[in-house]
């Protein structure tokens, strides 16, 4: 899967909103580019954003 077609599926996923309201979209945007700290970013915001 390409980083567009991630990116596509990873902004649309609800949980995204509902756990990471008010968070700025940029953070959306790196977590969507690593797969494998997708989670980490959706369930624990960096330090700055909080």
């Amino acid at each position: 899967m390409n980083v567009f077609n991630y990116f596509v599926s990873f902004i649309w996923r609800p949980k995204a909103f509902a756990l990471y309201e008010g968070a700025p979209f940029f953070t959306w945007s790196v977590a969507a580019l690593d797969p494998v700290a997708d989670e980490l970013y959706i369930v624990q915001p960096p330090v700055a954003c909080r």
